[in-house]
Formats: structure tokens, C-alpha cells, sequence
């Protein structure tokens, strides 16, 4: 999953970002 660019989740967005 590395979709924290578009979509920034606070779940994994943030931490793999």
C-alpha cells in the first residue's frame, strides 16, 4: 500500500509517508 500521495490515511498514509 503506498497510495499517501493520494490518498494520506492516518492509519498508513502518514507513517510509510
Amino acid at each position: 500500500m503506498f497510495i499517501s500521495q493520494s490518498t494520506i490515511q492516518p492509519q498508513d498514509g502518514r507513517g510509510k509517508k
